[in-house]
């Protein structure tokens, strides 16, 4: 033991040898880097997006707690503790229960200056940068740096968000009790945060006044206080902001870029506040969850929503979660049958039926067992997400026609019957991501969130789309227009469309295409201004307590296109127009329905 002891003690030696000759020799401080994050406003700002709070405005008592449990040397040493050091590697050498030995001067380092790499690189750095800000900054500057910077989970950074998102007050009225709880939360905080996990939280919250009573910070009866003191936790809806996802997937996108050697950063995006201000206002009552992506004309994401609350996921569904597709395949599988030579008005029956693959008999149904029992348009199958209409013309082209449009969009399907109804699986973003390229007919453009990016004031990066692959723009203009009898009263026998409900909630012309499995719920459409896409479901994939999704699309297409130009598409020049009837079963409509020429004209 005393030959480790030895050995610890002339390694460290030699780091502070080592750090103590850098310090020395180092004329150029390398400095904090400052982001800041635009869309339409500013979204994102400084090292993290904080209130910043000096540390004469937090309660002293608070100061002295954080200080004793993080760092008791802290006003002692010089950026680093090396007694600290050994104590803290001897003990993990002998025990399973890991000891950090980081004072509060290398927590600081590692949030403005590194990440959490675990190598003997990144504690080398730490250590060096430690001693700089050592030498530069005064200790209560470090500490007030370090209080307003750390992270206490739910998307909040700093004292001064914590104390008023769990408990609605200023740090300046925090009590013994409630300090204490943000002093365990910073230890690990998905585990000890007082919202999700609150016995954990009082726990840890108990051991840590134990230790500050026992060292004399706090007396007998503010001990006896802080333990029954039963907190109310807020919550504090200020910090529900949807936007806080869009800042998360900025900063993942940041990432590719080599930003390092610029002081400041300025990103510009595509991020809209109406759609935030507007689901900021949302108030679900549902077991169900929900994710929202929205992309402008030019490919770039306004909107993104992982979660009905990010405090109490940050968990982006939107992104991350792969979830059976649904109908919402069905406007991919009727542009490859147009390209096929299939028409708008070709009719299939819609009835129950047993298909035969690989021999075996494949028997879907409609949605509630409804159907025609007569022969109807792939308008009206498109309109009222008919099964049987979508199988047969999978079949009839080809099952590998579906399979390949979906790979530009990588999304994997297999040739089988029930990829037509959405067997194969996808995030939301991806399949919104599909629904743009018919948006802009045809352009298939990598979704994305970064604009421009300036690194101190000159511009070091703008998106340029080099996406070479393209739809044809006629199909995709046919499409659109089947996809606009989504809502569509008028077909209305048997079966309905599947948005017609929504009709008297829109002022402007739309395609749009709901979708549904027993787990899952979708609305995805466009104009030539907006793609949007919502999914809600349920985690343990169970589909109850639904979410109005088909109304919230409505009302933000609303929203967002309300001072903008909502004309339709201009008609491409391989496109003519016949009077047909979309509805079979309801003779008397009559509507002018687009062609493909030179596609023979059958209307019956």
């Amino acid at each position: 033991m005393k030959i480790i002891k030895n050995f610890i003690i002339t390694f460290y030696s030699l780091i502070v040898i080592l750090l103590i000759t850098l310090k020395i020799t180092s004329k150029v401080v390398k400095p904090i880097q400052i982001i800041k994050i635009y869309g339409d406003d500013l979204i994102y700002s400084s090292i993290n997006n904080t209130n910043y709070v000096s540390l004469d405005n937090i309660n002293q008592k608070t100061v002295k707690m954080f200080v004793h449990i993080e760092d008791q040397h802290f006003y002692e040493h010089s950026g680093f503790d090396l007694f600290r050091i050994i104590k803290s590697t001897i003990h993990n050498l002998q025990n399973d229960n890991l000891q950090g030995a980081s004072t509060i001067t290398q927590q600081y380092t590692r949030i403005i200056y590194l990440d959490n790499e675990k190598s003997l690189k990144r504690k080398i750095s730490e250590l060096f940068y430690s001693l700089i800000l050592e030498e530069k900054y005064t200790k209560d500057e470090i500490l007030e740096g370090y209080l307003n910077n750390l992270y206490f989970g739910h998307g909040i950074y700093g004292i001064y968000n914590a104390s008023f998102y769990f408990f609605n007050k200023a740090p300046s009225d925090l009590s013994i009790c409630e300090s204490a709880h943000l002093i365990a939360t910073i230890n690990n905080p998905s585990l000890y945060s007082p919202i999700n996990n609150y016995e954990n939280s009082r726990t840890r919250k108990n051991k840590i006044l134990k230790i500050l009573l026992n060292d004399k910070i706090i007396s007998k009866n503010e001990y006896d206080s802080a333990l029954i003191e039963i907190p109310t936790i807020y919550k504090n809806l200020i910090y529900h902001s949807p936007k806080l996802f869009y800042t998360d997937m900025v900063l993942k996108e940041l990432k590719k870029f080599n930003i390092k050697k610029y002081k400041k950063i300025k990103v510009e995006t595509y991020y809209n506040s109406l759609i935030n201000d507007y689901l900021k206002t949302l108030k679900i009552n549902s077991n169900n969850e929900l994710s929202l992506v929205a992309f402008n004309n030019e490919g770039g994401c306004i909107s993104i929503l992982g979660s009905k609350n990010y405090a109490d996921s940050s968990y982006n569904r939107a992104i991350l979660s792969e979830r059976q597709l649904g109908s919402t395949v069905k406007p991919f599988l009727y542009y490859q049958a147009l390209a096929c030579g299939l028409k708008p008005l070709n009719l299939f029956k819609s009835e129950p039926t047993n298909f035969l693959f690989e021999n075996a008999y494949y028997s879907p149904s409609n949605y509630n067992n409804l159907y025609e029992n007569d022969n109807i348009t792939m308008i009206q199958a498109l309109a009222t997400s008919d099964n049987i209409y979508a199988i047969k013309a999978h079949m009839k082209i080809g099952m590998k026609k579906l399979v390949n449009i979906l790979k530009n969009f990588d999304i994997d399907a297999e040739p089988i019957p029930s990829a037509a109804l959405g067997s194969s699986c996808a995030s939301l973003y991806k399949i919104t991501a599909a629904y743009h390229a018919l948006s802009t007919l045809g352009n298939i453009i990598d979704p994305h969130f970064i604009k421009r990016i300036y690194g101190d004031d000159k511009l070091i990066y703008e998106f340029t789309d080099q996406n070479e692959n393209k739809l044809d723009s006629a199909l995709c203009y046919i499409i659109n227009e089947m996809l606009s009898y989504t809502f569509d009263k008028n077909i209305n026998n048997i079966t309905k469309a599947t948005a017609y409900n929504i009709k008297d909630y829109i002022t402007n012309k739309y395609a749009a295409k709901s979708g549904s499995t027993n787990n899952d719920s979708y609305m995805i459409g466009f104009n030539k201004n907006i793609t949007l896409g919502i999914w809600s479901g349920n985690d343990k994939n169970v589909l109850n307590d639904p979410i109005n999704i088909k109304y919230m699309w409505a009302r933000i297409m609303e929203i967002y296109n309300k001072s903008l130009d909502t004309s339709w598409y201009d008609v491409p020049k391989n496109i003519y127009f016949v009077k047909g009837n979309p509805c079979y079963a309801k003779r008397e409509y009559k509507k002018w329905i687009p062609y493909r020429n030179p596609l023979p004209i059958n209307a019956s």
